[in-house]
């Protein structure tokens, strides 16, 4: 019997974005984090984050406890967030994933599972932990872009953007042309099943 799951999470995975400012963007998982991870390691993945390693004075730690107390003001709404701050840093959750896309815009940083989509699509022989210059050339050289394009699922996200992007004159012609449509059909149906 075939499994009929067959989307897993695996380097290479292509996944849609959900949420944040590269939402509906297309991004590769480059690398898997579980919740057993150290956040220090974390720092040190994600581009323009400060106190990378413990010195010997002990400074990252203040920086990190004041970091800290900085995300919790943004999260009662006393302060806004730093633009130096990633969306996935201000969103916590216990499975993540590092991801990146230079051919679609998409930064390289740690993001939260819960907030991607994993597609069909593969990016084959993707080295684990590829830095962005090497995701650009497997992602290009594989034709994800295209074949992307190409799907159904692209194809209905497309139509739905375009909906909503339409006017009330927009609409009222949609609304027209449906109705001329449903005239020249519904006669064809009924003379078909008489």
């Amino acid at each position: 019997m075939p499994a009929s799951f067959k989307r897993y999470v695996e380097v290479g995975r292509v996944v849609l974005v959900e949420e944040g400012p590269s939402a509906g963007q297309l991004a590769v998982v480059v690398e898997i984090i579980d919740h057993n991870r150290d956040s220090s390691k974390d720092k040190e993945a994600q581009p323009g984050s400060e106190g990378r390693r413990e010195d010997i004075a002990g400074t990252s730690r203040v920086r990190d406890a004041a970091r800290t107390t900085q995300d919790l003001m943004v999260t009662l709404g006393n302060q806004q967030p730093q633009a130096s701050q990633t969306y996935s840093q201000q969103r916590q959750s216990r499975f993540h994933a590092i991801i990146d896309s230079p051919s679609t815009g998409v930064a390289r940083q740690v993001f939260a599972f819960k907030h991607l989509t994993l597609t069909k699509l593969t990016v084959p022989g993707l080295p684990r932990g590829a830095g962005s210059p090497t995701v650009k050339k497997f992602f290009d050289k594989a034709g994800v872009a295209e074949k992307w394009a190409a799907s159904g699922w692209a194809k209905k996200r497309a139509a739905i953007k375009t909906r909503r992007s339409l006017s009330d004159f927009d609409r009222f012609n949609v609304m027209l042309l449906k109705k001329q449509r449903r005239s020249v059909l519904s006669p064809a149906v009924k003379k078909a099943s008489a």
